[in-house]
């Protein structure tokens, strides 16, 4: 039972020791011996990344749960797992077994959803999380170099060699992790300034083909109010950015969560319908498609018979 449990939070445990280590190997290696300011600082931020994680582990993504909201825009189909009501935007997830609010994706390093009211507490972990390794990173080699420079007198500017062993470790941490968070930042980014989720780029792919096979007709993805205003409607408002609590409004207040501003076709619900044609297609059915990426919509956490029209 131990042993179950233990693997059960190996996609929280790997990245803790990730953060532990990369933040140890930069406090030993360098940090410690700058001013009282910097290091200061450099304790600030660390704080700040497990303060983000932390949220982005516990704080729901925002859940249907059968909830119906008295608002004349409001579009409901009901899951055909949970037997519920569900939203536009919302998805069930097979790992949760509940229906996501604005589900974007599960992520296996939270152990959770990123849906309506997480977005921004993921976006902010990622974000933080990228740039202090890169902070990391240019310390480990400004090390490095001045290693190098007075590599003739290596015993006198720098008596430990482990220093040196843990930086070199510290470098190549940071390098990998600052990689690849700063290219998912970037990509939820862009996503956010779309007001899209991962889901809905995948559903806008494949309504995408499925008209230019004549297989069902053009329909726009009509959530992208403009830049300023999807940030707002996905993150929250810019001032609260950066501030643990920031993020939008509050689950079913004004129908929050669960209505959203649209541009084009107001009344058509998003994603279009399927076709039983569609449906018994052996390639393009909900559950058998596969994007240009390679990621079928059970990538994302989502049950796709539970998504099926």
């Amino acid at each position: 039972m131990r042993k179950r449990q233990f693997s059960h939070h190996l996609g929280i445990i790997i990245p803790s020791a990730i953060i532990l280590f990369n933040g140890f190997a930069a406090w030993y290696a360098v940090i410690r011996f700058d001013p009282y300011e910097i290091k200061r600082n450099f304790l600030l931020a660390y704080a700040y990344v497990w303060l983000t994680y932390y949220l982005a582990i516990k704080v729901p993504p925002g859940y249907a749960d059968g909830l119906i909201v008295k608002d004349p825009n409001a579009m409901y189909v009901t899951c055909m797992k949970c037997h519920k009501p569900k939203p536009e935007r919302a998805h069930h997830c097979r790992v949760c077994n509940r229906c996501v609010l604005r589900m974007d994706h599960h992520c296996p390093w939270t152990e959770n959803c990123v849906g309506y009211a997480n977005t921004g507490h993921f976006l902010r972990f990622v974000g933080s999380a990228s740039a202090l390794c890169a902070y990391g990173l240019y310390r480990h080699v400004m090390f490095f170099k001045f290693v190098l420079r007075y590599r003739r007198h290596l015993v006198r500017v720098c008596p430990q060699k482990s220093r040196i062993y843990i930086s070199i470790l510290g470098v190549i941490g940071d390098f990998v992790i600052c990689l690849t968070l700063s290219i998912l930042w970037i990509r939820v980014v862009l996503d956010v300034l779309q007001n899209q989720t991962q889901i809905e780029g995948w559903e806008k792919e494949r309504a995408a083909i499925l008209a230019r096979r004549k297989l069902a007709t053009k329909q726009e993805f009509p959530f992208d109010v403009g830049f300023y205003r999807n940030w707002v409607l996905t993150v929250g408002p810019l001032y609260s950015l950066l501030w643990p609590n920031g993020g939008p409004p509050k689950v079913g207040l004004n129908g929050a969560g669960h209505v959203f501003p649209k541009f084009v076709e107001k009344d058509k619900r998003w994603p279009p319908v399927d076709s039983k044609e569609v449906n018994d297609h052996e390639y393009y059915r909900l559950d058998r498609w596969i994007n240009f990426e390679g990621d079928s919509l059970g990538d994302y956490g989502v049950d796709p018979e539970a998504d099926k029209s």
